[in-house]
């Protein structure tokens, strides 16, 4: 299984254009391996942001490419970046699943609770 993982992209609204071009490359680099999984080790946001900020819609855009390459899991960052901002991953679309940790520690399928950790060794 390959693993694609990512984490710390801080989007916002500064320094928009480089953070367009990073996510390009890394999009493009995804493309190329073609993982099973995506992975985003948190803190997707550099502060709680909203929909309408250009930092946000693009964020979106980037997650929604990703999410047409493989499935996601997108695990809560610190409290002072991603606060309830990752809520707005219910405007990521795409072909494949997107799961959002209800925590920066634990990801629940079904009714199990797995740290990031074991779910990764397991794999």
């Amino acid at each position: 299984m390959k693993i694609f993982h990512v984490g710390d992209t801080h989007w916002s609204n500064k320094r928009l254009d480089d953070k367009i071009q990073s996510a390009a490359r890394l999009t493009d680099h995804a493309h190329s391996i073609a993982p099973d999984l995506i992975i985003h080790a948190g803190d997707l946001f550099d502060a709680p942001i909203r929909m309408e900020e250009p930092g946000a819609l693009a964020s979106m855009r980037w997650m929604s490419e990703m999410r047409n390459i493989a499935p996601i899991i997108l695990v809560r960052g610190n409290p002072s970046h991603d606060r309830d901002s990752v809520e707005l991953t219910r405007f990521v679309k795409g072909d494949n699943d997107l799961v959002l940790s209800k925590s920066r520690t634990s990801l629940v399928f079904g009714s199990r609770s797995r740290t990031l950790a074991r779910i990764c060794h397991s794999l």
